[in-house]
This record gives structure tokens, sequence and C-alpha cells, in this order.
């Protein structure tokens, strides 16, 4: 395999940054209610996992009923774009995610709509990528 082909694009890397960044400035809930239209989004205190999204399934399209947290996760949970690009070594989507993700832990109290049950969830799975 060519060695330019492997993790993900730059633009996957862009897009985690910008969602990270959305998220952060709005809020997960915010950001949930405009991505799902008029669903209402309530707050699930009792969510204990999340449900990352499989990107190889081609039944996932823009109409899902997909929280933001669960894609930002799914982003984590997707073996394929372990892997730096060849350009900058440190920089891959695990990374940005992963950096997302520690934020939103370190500023969990602006986040109340983040149940505090998935905190652990997403401690060792950062824990993990270390």
């Amino acid at each position: 395999m060519c060695k330019e082909l492997l993790g993900p694009h730059l633009i996957s890397i862009e897009a985690g940054k910008a969602l990270t960044d959305l998220v952060m400035w709005h809020g997960p809930q915010e950001v949930d209610r405009v991505l799902n239209h008029d669903i209402p989004s309530q707050v699930n205190s009792d969510k204990k996992c999340f449900c990352p999204v499989n990107f190889s399934d081609s039944e996932v399209d823009s109409n899902s009923n997909v929280d933001m947290l669960d894609l930002l996760y799914g982003g984590i949970e997707n073996e394929d774009w372990a892997n730096p690009l060849t350009s900058n070594e440190d920089e891959c989507i695990y990374a940005i995610l992963g950096e997302g993700f520690a934020k939103i832990l370190l500023l969990s109290d602006n986040y109340p709509s983040i149940p505090a049950s998935l905190h652990p969830v997403l401690l060792s799975k950062l824990i993990y990528l270390y």
C-alpha cells in the first residue's frame, strides 16, 4: 500500500477539529438539536455508553438520528484512522478527538447535557489512547 493512503484524509482531520470546536462552543445538546432538525434533544442522564457510528455502514446518512458525541466517539473507534498522515506524523484523528474529549472532561461543568455516567467511559478511552 502506498504510504500516502495511510490514515484519514486531511479533510477528516480538519472536520474532526471543526466538529470538536463546534461542540465546545455551543454544547453537544445544541448541536444535536440542530442536526436532528425539529426533534427535541433531551438530556439522557441514564446514558452509560456511547453508540459509535459505524462509518462503513451504508445505512448511516444525514437523516439519521445520531448524537454528535456518538459521531465523534465513532472516530476514535474507527481503526482505519489510527495512522497519522505522512505529512505531519503527530497529527491523526485519534489525537484530535482525544484532545477534544479531554477538553470536554476538563470543562464538564459547562456541559450539563453530558451525563456524568459517561465521564468514566471517556476517561478510560483517553487512557487507552495514551
